[in-house]
């Protein structure tokens, strides 16, 4: 490693840089090791903002007049704020945050598209940051969603993770990734694992906005947006210098033999810069915990033999075979800065997983023997080119632009065959998405903002199958999942208003109108349907009012009410699905927007600037919701499938639903060196016929305890599950193979906790040890929803050093 770093060292004299001090340069370190701290806001009345680099370095010189206040702000540290008069003209100044579990003063960025602080918006925020994520060591990004304990995962299969906020999931939640939305017009209402595209190792900071987010982003934003931010290019802080950075991580795991490695660096000029990301992660199948039901073992497997399939004895039952995949990311950014109001930005963003076995379908059982002899994902493949454009001198109608532009292609296939059949069906589906967004920020006065923008959106999605004979590779037509060549867009413009209304009230409004529109052809449908096209031009507006104030030491008690919508997709008008009920679903040319009507109140009190407390409370009406049922096609409520009679049902606009919950968190700094944490979440949902709402998660929370000494970190934590009883089980799942049932034979997902501890080490500088040991007490558990049981014992180990 020494080797190393002197090497990059070498060539990075040789290429001529510069360590010329330039006025007002400061550096931001942690108080306790000294270590720099990257990515810590630095601003002037919570208004222009700055971050600090990789170094934790920050030229000053041009944020705010000689005698602003300037304001630093990081999650896990307390903010400091000092005189900007203060800071010495002619050597390096160096800045030292100290450590705090309270964060009420992070600055959002998504929130309104552009940064604010978060004490003066009416909604509820969860940043996880670079640091907590090198911490906690998540395997995918879908674990690290989870680890910010208000979300719950679902996971079908290892090579899985399904988002549920506020009683929400799926097609109901929206993935943003650098301001571009990767929902498609084939994400489904059931549980999808698109979020594992995003690499984890390269996520700068992950913002969590809970509640509908429609009037900012646009359809599917119901239960709340995932904004994922990903590592940015640095520039080096003065002309003539040329920076050189690098860094790298190994990581093992052992309840699925994880083998991550990952490498970034950053070449950068003063005015231009290149940031490079690479991981490749292998898992093999996952080892579950020792002590629980037998129901989530895995006695048998099903193995192909040379003309026939046959049923083998597992000899570790708590090996679940047929659930290990391989994963693959790589990121490229280039970053110029034409002059100081001119930046533009050219990403490009690669992601591929193997072949991902289906566990919940290899596992499902038909007349006492195993129902399929194959069910998996093929490659899922996801690329985006992004170009970015930032314009910051005031030109009348506004202050600062953003223009994002991006391209990007999902491909995805599913493929099953029955135990002992030779046919296997093949089905593949490709989305190409155009986006285009223009985001305008424009302040009247320092109490008066003003955000507005406009968005484009287009798929086109392609889908295509076919079944194939194992043995001969004799081909045929099948029914395809979507109709191929269908188009799904979105025109929309949008403005939010943030007044200040003095004695630090603060007021936020705003509107959005879209046009959504829909095309899609049936003619080449293999089943009988009573129409051959379907057709969808509609509008929907949806707006929020909110109000914030600040009290005490950064404390807030804040009101808001909204709406939101989410406009039916190809997922939603096309699919034609086999459920594993004996029915079908068959397009609906029908279907017209859900509308969500949500309310939330929200306090957080901090006393004693070492102890916060937070509680939000939140109700939602759902009108015309979108669900399943029973349906007819041309006057029959059956129809033949590949020889099978099957029922026939449709996504629908059906009444609706309520949803409510609970979340409330404590932290405290009780020392210097011992913190605590606490938090706690309950939903509940009801359709109006009075059965469960599906995506209402069960009671989950999680506490912690803390140390910190030096370079030295470590945290123990509980984690917590409620049970699902039957009587609250949602229909839908009722009847799923992956419940165990009580002696009624009824299904329930049973209560779990599990105790876990995780630390870190920081070497030097340079180098830095994470392990940890999730699981510890080994228990043999499933949540709500899984397919897949969750790891048993894991032991964890990371190094990571910058080069």
């Amino acid at each position: 490693m020494t080797e190393l770093r002197k090497a990059f060292r070498l060539l990075a004299i040789a290429i001529g840089i510069s360590s010329t001090v330039q006025a007002q340069d400061v550096t931001v370190v942690d108080a306790t090791d000294g270590i720099p701290i990257e990515y810590v806001y630095v601003s002037v009345d919570n208004q222009s903002f700055l971050t600090t680099d990789e170094k934790g370095m920050v030229n000053v010189s041009k944020l705010g007049s000689a005698d602003a206040l300037l304001t630093f702000q990081h999650t896990g540290y307390r903010t400091l704020s000092i005189q900007k008069a203060d800071l010495k003209l002619d050597e390096m100044n160096t800045i030292r945050l100290e450590a705090s579990n309270i964060n009420i003063n992070e600055v959002v960025v998504s929130a309104v598209k552009w940064e604010h602080k978060a004490e003066s918006l009416p909604v509820q925020v969860e940043v996880l940051d670079q640091q907590l994520i090198a911490f906690q060591n998540p395997q995918t990004s879908a674990d690290l969603i989870g680890q910010s304990n208000q979300v719950f995962i679902q996971k079908s299969q290892l090579g899985g993770g399904s988002p549920m906020i506020r009683g929400f999931a799926t097609s109901r939640v929206l993935l943003v990734v650098d301001g571009v939305r990767m929902n498609t017009a084939i994400f489904r209402g059931g549980n999808i694992q698109n979020v594992l595209n995003v690499d984890p190792l390269s996520i700068q900071r992950t913002e969590i906005i809970f509640g509908p987010s429609s009037v900012m982003y646009g359809s599917d934003a119901l239960g709340g947006v995932m904004n994922f931010t990903t590592l940015q290019p640095q520039f080096a802080l003065t002309e003539g210098e040329t920076r050189i950075n690098a860094n790298a991580m190994l990581r093992t795991a052992t309840a699925n033999n994880e083998r991550t490695v990952h490498m970034d660096f950053n070449v950068a000029t003063h005015n231009f810069s290149s940031y490079t990301s690479i991981s490749s992660s292998f898992f093999d199948d996952l080892e579950i915990g020792s002590y629980g039901d037998e129901f989530y073992t895995r006695p048998t497997y099903q193995v192909r033999g040379d003309t026939s399939d046959f049923t083998a004895n597992n000899p570790n039952p708590n090996q679940q075979i047929y659930s290990g995949y391989e994963q693959f990311n790589v990121m490229q950014k280039l970053k110029y800065r034409a002059n100081e109001n001119v930046t533009w930005e050219l990403d490009y963003h690669y992601s591929r997983l193997s072949d991902v076995p289906r566990y919940d379908r290899l596992t499902q059982t038909r007349n006492g023997n195993l129902r399929f002899g194959e069910w998996y994902y093929g490659p899922q493949e996801w690329q985006m080119a992004r170009l970015g454009y930032t314009f910051t001198e005031p030109v009348g109608i506004f202050d600062k632009l953003k223009f994002t532009g991006a391209w990007q292609q999902f491909t995805e296939s599913r493929h099953d065959r029955n135990f002992n059949s030779d046919i296997r069906e093949n089905r593949f589906e490709t989305v190409n998405a155009y986006s285009a967004n223009f985001d305008f920020q424009k302040f009247f006065t320092e109490k008066t903002h003003l955000y507005y923008g406009l968005e484009s959106v287009y798929n086109q999605t392609g889908s295509e199958s076919y079944a194939e004979d194992i043995t001969t590779g004799a081909r045929s037509d099948i029914q395809s999942r979507y109709p191929n060549g269908s188009t799904w867009s979105s025109h929309s413009a949008y403005a939010t208003w943030i007044q200040d209304l003095g004695n630090r009230f603060t007021l936020t409004t705003g509107a959005r109108y879209s046009q959504i529109i829909i095309n899609a052809d049936f003619r080449e449908s293999v089943l009988p349907l009573p129409f051959t096209t379907s057709t969808l031009n509609t509008g929907a507006l949806t707006g929020n009012f909110g109000i914030a104030k600040e009290y005490g030491s950064a404390s807030r008690v804040y009101f808001n009410a909204g709406t939101g919508f989410r406009a039916p997709n190809i997922d939603d008008i096309g699919k034609f699905f086999e459920l594993d009920n004996g029915s079908t679903v068959i397009p609906n040319p029908d279907l017209q927007p859900e509308y969500l009507y949500s309310a939330e109140i929200g306090i957080q009190q901090r006393v004693k600037e070492s102890y916060e407390i937070e509680v939000v409370a939140y109700y939602s009406y759902l009108d015309n919701a979108v669900d399943r049922r029973p349906t007819t096609v041309n006057g029959q409520d059956s129809i033949l499938v590949d020889g099978e009679l099957l029922q026939v049902q449709s996504v629908q606009n059906v009444d609706g639903a309520f949803i409510y919950g609970v979340s409330a968190s404590f932290g405290a700094d009780i020392t210097d060196h011992w913190n605590v944490k606490a938090s706690a979440n309950y939903t509940k949902g009801e359709a109006f016929d009075g059965e469960p709402w599906r995506h209402a998660a069960p009671f989950f929370s999680n506490v912690s305890v803390g140390y910190r000494y030096e370079r030295f970190r470590a945290q123990a934590y509980v984690n917590y599950n409620g049970e699902i009883s039957p009587e609250n089980m949602a229909p839908s799942e009722r009847d799923k193979n992956i419940y165990i049932t009580d002696e009624n034979g009824n299904s329930y997902a049973p209560s779990w906790y599990t105790v876990n501890l995780k630390g870190t080490f920081r070497i030097n500088e340079y180098v830095e040890v994470n392990a940890g040991i999730e699981n510890i007490l080994d228990v043999r558990y499933r949540p709500y929803s899984s397919g897949i049981t969750a790891p048993g014992r894991n032991f964890i180990v990371a190094v990571r050093a910058e080069l």
